[in-house]
């Protein structure tokens, strides 16, 4: 089973968004959560596969014709 980590960023920054207060628990739960999103993020970004490029059939040039 692989894990969602798109989903778990979405609820990781609503708890973050949660936590507006400026008490120490609050300030560092902030703090906390900014470090897991950017986790996320950054294993998001690693497993996307590479995106495969097609080649698209080059037009002939004929004479007279603009490029």
């Amino acid at each position: 089973m692989r894990s969602d980590f798109s989903g778990a960023r979405q609820c990781l920054e609503r708890a973050f968004d949660l936590l507006q207060g400026n008490d120490r628990l609050s300030v560092q739960s902030r703090e906390a959560l900014g470090l897991l999103i950017e986790a996320m993020i950054a294993e998001e970004c690693s497993r996307r596969n590479a995106a495969k490029i097609l080649p698209f059939p080059q037009r002939r040039q004929v004479s007279g014709d603009r490029p």
